[in-house]
């Protein structure tokens, strides 16, 4: 496996403490997209995205309405121009919950149990990974 860049071992490092709570946060936020009934919570959760992406420095952030759902677009131009390019595509929403779907968890209240935290949304795609693609023309 490659080492991490320094800047990114050095930003995770440095918050280490605080992403189980950041995560804890976006769970709590019942963003069903589905349906009415939770459009300014989907809403809340675009607008907390776009805040974690401005704090860790995009330097480009931007909050898209698509059709009554919010899109949020990232981007941060390398200097270089030859650099590769990083494509990093995901939801911010979730399903709408069956009626006991998860009998080990409630849905929007995430529980950290033997180091790992369980919840809507606390596995991909809200913990997303990037995806290195080859730069294009």
């Amino acid at each position: 496996m490659q080492e991490p860049e320094p800047a990114v071992h050095d930003h995770l490092h440095d918050r280490v403490d605080t992403l189980p709570d950041d995560l804890a946060a976006r769970v709590r936020i019942p963003s069903v997209s589905a349906g009415p009934a939770h459009e300014r919570d989907v809403m809340r959760s675009a607008r907390r995205l776009q805040a974690h992406l401005l704090e860790t420095g995009f330097p480009d952030v931007e909050e898209w309405d698509t059709d009554g759902l919010q899109t949020v677009f990232a981007h941060w131009p390398a200097e270089d121009p030859d650099a590769p390019t990083v494509l990093v595509h995901s939801h911010h929403d979730v399903r709408a919950v069956k009626d006991q779907e998860r009998q080990d968890a409630a849905p929007f209240a995430p529980a950290l149990r033997q180091g790992r935290m369980y919840g809507r949304g606390t596995s991909p795609p809200l913990t997303t990974r990037p995806c290195p693609r080859s730069r294009t023309p």
